[in-house]
């Protein structure tokens, strides 16, 4: 993986894609990076299209790190449905090593805001207390969780 000095880096931003001069060609006003939102509701809708794949995934961290998808602004990883029982635990060790790999490069004085959202779908109440105590301090890397199939009932254990 390349070190951050040697990327180019931009913040995350729709559209990412495109040169700045096509992207003044198509907007009247340029899309922002979503990390200059502010509050969950316009973090929201300042994401777009989420990447959503399991945890299971080993490249990821280099690919988010080496701006494999240049439009990328969030990716969800999995730990729910699209990982199966016997290969949790697994899927929870990619997304720690993922984490991790974050922090190192954020360490080496990569802007946070390079780098796209991380979300991750726990199981349950339980899942994610255990998730989080399992990844410790690793889980301020995290922007966020997806709650899986919730309700305005099961959203209060939460």
């Amino acid at each position: 993986m390349p070190a951050a000095s040697e990327l180019t880096l931009a913040p995350v931003q729709r559209f990412g894609h495109l040169s700045p001069e096509r992207r003044a060609e198509l907007f009247a006003h340029p899309p922002r990076s979503p990390r200059d939102a502010v509050g969950a509701q316009a973090v929201g809708m300042a994401l777009g299209a989420l990447l959503y794949g399991p945890a299971t995934t080993s490249s990821l961290a280099s690919r988010l790190l080496n701006g494999h998808w240049r439009s990328l602004t969030a990716v969800v990883l999995c730990l729910e449905d699209a990982v199966a029982d016997i290969r949790l635990e697994d899927a929870e060790t990619v997304l720690a090593e993922t984490l991790e790999a974050i922090a190192v490069e954020i360490g080496h004085g990569r802007p946070r805001g390079t780098i796209p959202f991380v979300f991750a779908r726990v199981r349950g109440p339980e899942h994610l207390e255990r998730l989080l105590a399992r990844l410790g301090p690793l889980s301020h890397q995290l922007d966020g969780i997806v709650l899986p199939k919730v309700t305005v009932s099961s959203a209060a254990h939460f």
